[in-house]
């Protein structure tokens, strides 16, 4: 079976399954942490974009992944609600690390910042 796969402005035939394009690792596609009040999420989107909540405000944004399997996120955009209580670490993830059913979080000094565990 063939089928075309858009890698950019580029179509490609591919022989098979679809997976060339150098698409992210779908290990770390998936929604990691859970829904709740307060609670910190991210949902990592197989067409590279991420969204998701520190617990109070929402995020936005894009994310990569290198040769490694490090998963590299740009920016968060993020509302600027202001939530007593909650700890908005998760708005200084820079890259994070698949570890089995979590995800491992680190800011851009490399400092692991927290972790999350994959939804079920």
């Amino acid at each position: 079976m063939r089928r075309f796969v858009a890698c950019g402005p580029v179509l490609v035939l591919v022989a098979g399954l679809l997976g060339a394009c150098g698409d992210p690792d779908p290990g770390a596609v998936g929604t990691w942490g859970e829904q709740g009040e307060g609670e910190p999420q991210l949902v990592i989107a197989d067409d590279g974009t991420v969204s998701g909540t520190d617990g109070c405000n929402q995020l936005n944004g894009e994310w990569s992944q290198d040769d490694e399997g490090t998963v590299r996120f740009e920016p968060f955009a993020s509302t600027q609600m202001a939530c007593e209580g909650v700890d908005t670490w998760l708005t200084d993830a820079a890259w994070a690390e698949v570890d089995g059913d979590e995800l491992v979080l680190h800011d851009t000094d490399d400092e692991q910042i927290g972790s999350l565990a994959r939804a079920s």
